[in-house]
């Protein structure tokens, strides 16, 4: 069985349909001003509508209010909420017991073992997405493209499923599983002809090789 898929930062039906068609369990959207991703709510929901039953849907929030949360929950209704900022156990676990059916990832910054070593403490979230962290004057929490040392995770074992990303394409993507037996793998740049404009044909490559992996 291949591992799972998540296209992050679709803007159009036509990017949707792409994903659909292609093969991927998971695609991503993203409320974020600062991401040149960002699409408004509604904007979002009829994408999501248009989704369900097809693939997971995801929103991602960086930091987000709990009022924007319910927001999300109730008007556009996706599957997963993906945090991607500085949020906390604690805040994923108050937002679980606001919305119990909701189902959260949690992305997580990885430079250092001591990064690894914090995983274990955000074991409520649905999924952990093991990402780079951003460089220092980064204005965006993720989509940058950089990779971090893939060796510290080698062989990791963790109780919450989990997604790799940062740095990934379709040219590396099949080495990265191998070297890190990672159950998924999330990509957002890696799959754009232009900074927020997918390729299809880039999308169509990365399915392929994560397929054939």
């Amino acid at each position: 069985m291949s591992a799972l898929i998540k296209i992050c930062g679709l803007r159009t039906a036509q990017d949707l349909a792409c994903v659909i068609e292609a093969g991927a369990q998971f695609a991503g959207f993203v409320h974020c001003l600062a991401s040149p991703r960002h699409l408004e709510l509604p904007e979002i929901a009829p994408l999501v509508a248009h989704a369900r039953g097809r693939i997971h849907t995801v929103v991602l929030l960086v930091n987000p209010t709990m009022e924007l949360v319910r927001t999300v929950v109730n008007s556009v209704q996706p599957d997963y909420i993906q945090l991607h900022g500085q949020e906390t156990a604690h805040d994923i676990a108050a937002m679980k017991t606001a919305f119990p059916s909701l189902k959260i990832i949690k992305a997580i910054g990885i430079a250092t073992q001591d990064d690894v070593a914090q995983l274990a403490d955000f074991a409520q979230a649905d999924m952990l997405l093991l990402d780079a962290k951003p460089p220092k004057d980064a204005q965006q929490t993720g989509g940058h493209g950089v990779a971090f040392d893939w060796q510290l995770i080698a062989g990791i074992q963790l109780n919450t499923p989990w997604l790799l990303a940062g740095g990934l394409a379709p040219e590396n993507v099949s080495d990265a599983l191998q070297r890190t037996r990672a159950p998924g793998v999330d990509v957002s740049s890696g799959v754009e002809q232009g900074l927020g404009v997918k390729s299809h044909a880039k999308i169509r490559a990365f399915i392929q090789a994560v397929q054939n992996s």
